[in-house]
């Protein structure tokens, strides 16, 4: 009586064992390099999974888009990070601004139209939300140069919103199995002038956040806090072909 006999086809299947070690090791790996763990939940769109990784330790979540946040802020989750330069329209700004106001929320953000907009959207409270600057380190997707993060951060800070630090994705670690540990140097390199951009105008840079599950494991730099892997959840052929995992941590 085979499995693939009872389920109909095509279906997810999670080995939960898998997946629990996957989290397991994860924030031990996060522990032994003195770093935060925000799981990026657009991996698995489950609030079972991430409660599973806040309970192992995850300090909060990292969501790609404001209906992720929306339902897992819903569900109880209370700090999270919507680690995408999202421009408030429609109805963005309304819905960031209410989930300011009942759970920790931070934004993205990489301009000063950006920054600006996020602050009329929370009209009389924008000390509610705290924004991350993002900067490009190489994948060349969204982000502000690193040497413009200090800027960034000050011009939120005149708009009344709290700038708490600075982010980047390292993307390009996924090109090939040679990519990896190139795409976190670059990450390094362009996390710490932003930092050093934070102090050059009078702005402590509190998280410094690092992605992706390709270049995790060589992103243990002093100057990054926190780290926001995804697909190590899971783990697939793609990060087997890689190196970043083996077949039998595919869940």
């Amino acid at each position: 009586n085979r499995l693939v006999d009872r389920v109909d086809t095509p279906a997810p299947i999670v080995l939960a064992d898998v997946m629990q070690r996957n989290i397991d090791r994860m924030q031990g790996f996060a522990a032994e390099h003195n770093l935060d763990v925000r799981p990026h939940v657009k991996t698995h769109k489950c609030l079972e999974v991430g409660r599973r990784q806040v309970d192992a330790g995850a300090v909060g979540i990292t969501a790609g888009t404001v209906g992720e946040a929306e339902v897992f802020a819903a569900a109880g989750f209370d700090d999270i990070f919507l680690a995408y330069p999202v421009w408030p329209s429609g109805t963005k700004g309304d819905r960031i601004r209410h989930l300011a106001q009942t759970v920790r929320m931070r934004v993205g953000v990489d301009n000063v139209a950006a920054i600006e907009a996020h602050a009329d959207a929370m009209r009389d409270e924008p000390d509610r939300l705290q924004v991350v600057v993002e900067i490009d380190c190489g994948a060349r997707r969204s982000g502000a140069p690193p040497a413009a993060a200090g800027d960034l951060a000050l011009a939120a800070r005149k708009c009344g919103l709290v700038p708490i630090g600075v982010y980047t994705y390292p993307g390009h670690g996924c090109f090939g199995p040679g990519s990896r540990e190139p795409a976190a140097q670059d990450q390094h390199a362009a996390l710490t002038a932003a930092v050093r951009s934070f102090g050059d105008v009078g702005i402590t840079a509190e998280v410094v956040s690092a992605g992706s599950t390709p270049t995790v494991a060589f992103s243990t730099s002093s100057v990054i806090t926190e780290i926001r892997p995804g697909e190590y959840v899971f783990c697939d052929l793609d990060n087997t072909r890689l190196g970043a995992c083996e077949e039998d941590q595919i869940a």
